[in-house]
C-alpha cells in the first residue's frame, strides 16, 4: 500500500513539473515573439510557418522549412526561399525557388515577422 502511495504522489509531481514546463515554455516563446528574433523566427519554421524580414528589400519573398520526405532528393531538413513572387523594380532579379542560408544581419535582425496564408 505505501509503495502506490508513492507511486501517485510521484505520478503528482510529474504532472506538476508538466503543468510548470509548460507555462515557462510559453513565457519564453512569448519574450521570444516580442522581440522577432531569429530564435523565434527557427522556432516558428520549425511549426511549419512562413516568414520574411520587413528588413528585406524585395517584397513578396519569404523562407520555410523543408523536412524531407520519402520522395525527396534532401535527406536533412534545410531552410529554403521563396521568390516567384518578388516584387521588385530591378527585371533581372531571379524569382524561384532555392535554398537559404542566414546572413549575420539576418541572424541578429528583430524583425522577423510571419507571412500569413492568402485566402
Amino acid at each position: 500500500m505505501r509503495f502506490w502511495r508513492e507511486v501517485q504522489k510521484l505520478e503528482e509531481e510529474n504532472e506538476h513539473l508538466k503543468a510548470y514546463c509548460g507555462k515557462m515554455e510559453a513565457v519564453l516563446r512569448e519574450k521570444a515573439q516580442e522581440e522577432k528574433s531569429f530564435s523565434w523566427a527557427l522556432s516558428e519554421l520549425k511549426r511549419g510557418r512562413k516568414l520574411r524580414r520587413k528588413g528585406w528589400h524585395g517584397k513578396g519573398i519569404w523562407i520555410a522549412l523543408q523536412r524531407p520526405d520519402e520522395h525527396s532528393k534532401m535527406t536533412l531538413p534545410y531552410l529554403y526561399i521563396v521568390t516567384e513572387n518578388l516584387q521588385s523594380d530591378n527585371t533581372d532579379a531571379l524569382r524561384g525557388t532555392a535554398p537559404w542560408l542566414a546572413s549575420q544581419t539576418d541572424l541578429l535582425a528583430e524583425d522577423w515577422e510571419i507571412v500569413e496564408e492568402e485566402k
